[in-house]
Parts: structure tokens; C-alpha cells; sequence
């Protein structure tokens, strides 16, 4: 029942306001996610930069290394070639974590709950490459989907298209935070490969 002290012009009045409220905090909140995917996206950037650098630094050494490696055990085992040994073992753990950081990371969306529909937004799967794809360029590879089912999957409301910004945020996040734990661990075993392998060398020069 409408209130009789209120005129049907202010009361669409208030409801053309309300509106305008929803839709200002939908498209606040949906920039808001936008914002925070460029940045997360900008820090997996600069994660693969530094882990880039470092595995250029690290290939350098690599003939040297072994040079280095097969003159410590060539009199022997001794305490210096046993700590050598050991830097060996860090400094390939470098690489493999460096080349593992740089390397790609799919099947995100299984980490983040929740996360069980088709997003649109990144679109991962909509077509199933095989190492084939890798070499040549396959004409009988088709989209998992149709245009129109696409565009049916295609969120149409604002609540949907927050869950799916949502969703790839929190898939996003699950690259970023591997990605920066792997680049902690390479730094980590790539100081301690040449921490040892100092040691190592003094030990077996001395």
C-alpha cells in the first residue's frame, strides 16, 4: 500500500536514485576488481623480469661449474668436495626453480573455491592444444564451444560479472603467490650454492 503523504513522482523519484546508487557501487566495485588484476598482473611481470635476469646469470657459470666440480673429485672424497657437491646440488635447484617460475602455470581456477563455472573473462580451455600445436599450426583445431553458447556463458548481470572478475583475481592471486615462492626458494639455493661452493673451492685449494 503506498504511503499517501508520498506523490508517485517522488516515489520514482527515490527509486530512479536508489538505481543510480546500485549501479555507482556495482561499477565502483567492479573497477575495484579491474585495479587489483592489472596489479596483481603487474607483479607477475616484474616476478619473471628478476627471475629472467637471474637465469641468465646463472647459465654463465655453467662450463666453469663443471670444470670446477669434476677437478674437486678428482683426488678423491674429501670434506671440500662433499661441500662442493652440495653447492652443485643448490645451484641446480636454482635453475630448476627459476625455469619453473618462468614457466607457465595452468589449471588455476582448481585452487580458488568456489570457482566451478566457465569464466569467460580469461576464457582457459576454450581450445585443447596437444604438443602437436606446439610445432604446427592445426586448421582442424576447434573451440571447445560455439559463438553462441559463448555468448550465453558471456555474464549479463553485474553480480555475474563480479564473480567472474572475482574468480580471476583469486586464480591470479594462486599464480602470483607460486610464482613468488618459487622466486624466494631460487634466490635462497643460488646464495647458498655460492656460499658453498666458496667454501668448497678454499677447502680443496687448501
Amino acid at each position: 500500500m503506498n504511503d499517501p503523504g508520498v506523490t508517485p513522482s517522488e516515489s520514482s523519484l527515490d527509486g530512479l536514485i536508489a538505481s543510480i546508487d546500485r549501479q555507482t557501487d556495482e561499477g565502483a566495485a567492479m573497477a575495484w576488481c579491474l585495479e587489483s588484476i592489472k596489479d596483481i598482473q603487474g607483479t607477475i611481470r616484474a616476478v619473471d623480469a628478476k627471475i629472467g635476469i637471474l637465469l641468465a646469470a646463472l647459465a654463465f657459470p655453467l662450463k666453469d661449474v663443471a670444470e670446477r666440480y669434476i677437478s674437486a673429485h678428482s683426488t678423491g672424497i674429501s670434506i671440500g668436495s662433499v661441500i662442493f657437491t652440495l653447492a652443485i646440488v643448490s645451484y641446480g635447484l636454482g635453475i630448476l626453480l627459476s625455469v619453473l617460475t618462468l614457466g607457465g602455470i595452468g589449471g588455476s581456477h582448481y585452487h580458488a573455491t568456489g570457482s566451478d563455472h566457465f569464466n569467460t573473462f580469461y576464457a582457459a580451455g576454450l581450445f585443447r592444444l596437444n604438443f602437436m600445436d606446439a610445432l604446427f599450426r592445426r586448421k582442424e583445431v576447434r573451440s571447445t564451444m560455439s559463438v553462441e553458447k559463448f555468448v550465453d556463458e558471456i555474464p549479463k548481470t553485474c553480480e555475474r560479472m563480479l564473480l567472474d572478475l572475482a574468480s580471476e583475481m583469486m586464480q591470479l592471486a594462486y599464480i602470483r603467490d607460486l610464482k613468488i615462492l618459487r622466486q624466494r626458494y631460487a634466490f635462497l639455493f643460488t646464495g647458498i650454492a655460492f656460499l658453498l661452493g666458496f667454501v668448497g673451492f678454499a677447502l680443496t685449494k687448501g
